[in-house]
């Protein structure tokens, strides 16, 4: 098989979707007191305490996703940029 971005594959590899391989975690904070994370396509998942850019912040983070380390975290709302970070 040939991949037009990559070329020849070897044999014994096998080119599957994503939407196979991953499934996406549904569980939210019940409180909110987690650390806060951002995406930045410089640093990638950092915790929003580390930034002084003016980003807006949530009255509550009740209800946010959850995070835990090693999950691999896309950035939907920049998803154009296709950021992609594995968490901390």
């Amino acid at each position: 098989m040939s991949l037009p971005w990559y070329g020849v594959l070897p044999e014994r590899w096998s080119v599957d979707r994503c939407k196979y391989l991953f499934s996406e975690k549904i569980e939210r904070s019940n409180h909110g007191y987690e650390t806060n994370l951002v995406m930045s396509q410089k640093y990638g998942l950092t915790p929003a305490d580390k930034f002084n850019d003016h980003q807006l912040h949530s009255e509550s983070y009740v209800g946010g996703k959850l995070c835990y380390e090693d999950d691999l975290v896309l950035s939907r709302l920049k998803a154009y940029l296709r950021e992609f970070s594995l968490s901390p």
